[in-house]
């Protein structure tokens, strides 16, 4: 249940059709598929969701409990993924005969920013090779951005598609509100709302990226480029800091702040003004003024380089832990210093609440004195954005291939990306506007403000579709004459083999779970005991039915030569009846 509230946002299903119905009104509904909310067989297989990775992995051997009946042709998505910590079990290669898979998230790079330990970018290369040898016979990347995995079986194609609503109208100009059509004035107010970000807040995602292009556009323009960024994530608040700086752009919150921290650094100058005055009895000289160093500190710190400003990542740590001894100390202090005036201790204690309260920055982007002008709506559905903006920019070179820059193009906007391969796709559509650096991008960004994107051809929208989408998957997963006489000169299908027979027999057993605890698994780790454990509790109620249905076990009871006697006999005991 703690699993489904992370992944469903607060939602618990207590059961499988409860959870199943779920889908199906969101694929009638919402996803507008009607035909697939009728006709898609769902099965259910238990996993536990893996926080630090930020996947789902199965718990037990999901083999075991698909169709056995239908065991020609698999489709594996993320089929590294689907493998890295499986349960000992019967390979797919060999309960299928037709195993194809589809890769679509760049884990290593995920790895090499995010994750730290046993688990790095080298390990999870070599995990995701072998696990993609020994259990594909094909395989698709989406675009060439991830890792070569095994070169005589992959190939690179985009095979998604994106939902209908996200489709315009072929051939038909389209307006946007906020913004008018063919008008050449570019002044901020009909900026607002032309411009826009949606995804996932984290860094990962190039919003660094867009706070860079930001001030490189103030410098080429003299003013930022207003920007709606929609989503949510982890990273929200430091990245709406970064953007608005240390305060929200409301009055109250950006006085009380600007209070908080100019008290705090007069109180500090004015001690150390006045140790100098007693040192040197009477200094003559007019003493610097706690307002003037402030915005000295600011200024220096708004001519750092746009690099040095947004890549502190030890900075503000080492700042937050200085703070902390500072305040830990001075508190201290203030406990034993029960002998010094009492004017004294008040000052004392003041300073240490305006310490405490005083929040750190994250980044040097947060103490901006001129915010960009960017808002943050939250979360929506991207399909609700048809109408009200007609730039999307996405900076991101963490993709594989980005689903919203697809759904931005098909929906007729225009899409400012950069050059990059998990961007190749795109690159033929009129409305893609690409850069190799900033300046690029402003002359990109400044052309579309001024500019209307191009409708969409018809052949161009179907490639949009998921029909288009299905005919490129099934081109793209057959093996050719060609390649099969290659697979076999190379004669490597003997080794992949051997990787699937090594991976099982590492995962059997207590030390299959230590393996998989060493290697990161976290809360799948337990695979073998799982398994125990669920295998005692299944046979506990296989003798309870057993004894409810005289005595025959369930696999003999459920024979297809069993229920054939049993159809037969009770046939001919009615033919007799009767």
């Amino acid at each position: 249940p703690e699993d489904q509230e992370q992944v469903y946002n607060g939602q618990v299903f207590a059961s499988p059709e409860e959870q199943e119905a779920y889908v199906r009104d969101w694929l009638r509904n919402q996803a507008g598929m009607p035909d697939a909310a009728d006709k898609l067989n769902l099965v259910f297989y238990n996993a536990r969701y893996h926080a630090g990775l930020g996947s789902v992995f199965a718990m037990g051997d999901i083999i075991e409990q698909l169709p056995q009946d239908e065991l020609d042709c698999c489709v594996l998505e993320e089929p590294e993924h689907v493998n890295w910590f499986r349960a000992p079990g019967q390979g797919w290669t060999k309960r299928y005969n037709y195993v194809v898979g589809i890769v679509h998230t760049n884990y290593d790079q995920y790895a090499t920013q995010h994750y730290s330990g046993l688990w790095t970018a080298p390990a999870i290369r070599l995990m995701s090779a072998a696990m993609i040898r020994a259990y594909c016979h094909k395989v698709i990347k989406l675009s060439d951005v991830v890792q070569v995995f095994a070169p005589e079986k992959e190939v690179t194609t985009n095979v998604h598609g994106v939902r209908q609503e996200f489709i315009a109208e072929p051939e038909k100009s389209l307006s946007f509100d906020g913004a008018e059509p063919g008008n050449s004035n570019s002044s901020t107010t009909q900026q607002q709302a032309q411009v826009y970000f949606i995804g996932k807040l984290l860094w990962t995602k190039g919003l660094d990226i867009l706070l860079e292009y930001e001030d490189y556009f103030k410098q080429v323009t003299g003013e930022y480029f207003p920007v709606d960024i929609y989503g949510s994530g982890p990273d929200q608040d430091d990245i709406a800091r970064a953007f608005l700086g240390r305060w929200p752009q409301n009055e109250p919150t950006k006085i009380d702040v600007e209070k908080v921290s100019k008290n705090l650094f007069s109180r500090l100058f004015a001690w150390a003004n006045r140790r100098r005055r007693n040192k040197k009895k009477i200094n003559k000289e007019k003493p610097v003024t706690t307002e003037e160093i402030y915005k000295d500190i600011l200024d220096v710190i708004e001519t750092f380089p746009v690099k040095a400003r947004g890549s502190i990542e030890s900075l503000p740590a080492q700042a937050r832990d200085t703070l902390d001894q500072l305040t830990e100390d001075l508190a201290k202090a203030h406990k034993s210093a029960k002998g010094i005036p009492t004017k004294a201790r008040r000052a004392l204690n003041q300073l240490v609440g305006d310490l405490s309260k005083t929040p750190i920055p994250r980044t040097l982007y947060e103490l901006r004195r001129q915010p960009v002008p960017a808002t943050f709506p939250g979360r929506v559905d991207h399909a609700q954005l048809k109408s009200s903006h007609k730039i999307f920019v996405n900076p991101s070179v963490s993709e594989v291939l980005c689903t919203t820059t697809a759904e931005a193009l098909a929906m007729g906007k225009f899409a400012i990306i950069p050059v990059h391969p998990s961007n190749s796709f795109f690159l033929k559509f009129p409305n893609c506007l690409a850069y190799r650096n900033p300046y690029e991008f402003v002359v990109n960004l400044q052309w579309a403000l001024t500019h209307d994107p191009v409708p969409l051809s018809e052949e161009l929208a179907r490639e949009f579709t998921w029909e288009e989408a299905t005919n490129r998957f099934i081109k793209s997963a057959a093996i050719t004459h060609r390649e099969a006489r290659q697979r076999e000169l190379l004669g490597r299908s003997k080794i992949d083999e051997r990787i699937a027979w090594f991976h099982n027999e590492l995962g059997k057993g207590a030390k299959g779970d230590f393996i998989r605890k060493a290697f990161g698994a976290g809360p799948v780790s337990d695979q073998h005991k799982y398994v125990t454990i669920k295998s005692k509790q299944d046979l506990v109620d296989g003798d309870m039915e057993d004894d409810e249905d005289e005595g025959l076990s369930r696999k003999f009871r459920d024979a297809a030569f069993v229920k054939a006697l049993r159809a037969a006999f009770e046939n001919g005991i009615t033919t007799a009846i009767e």
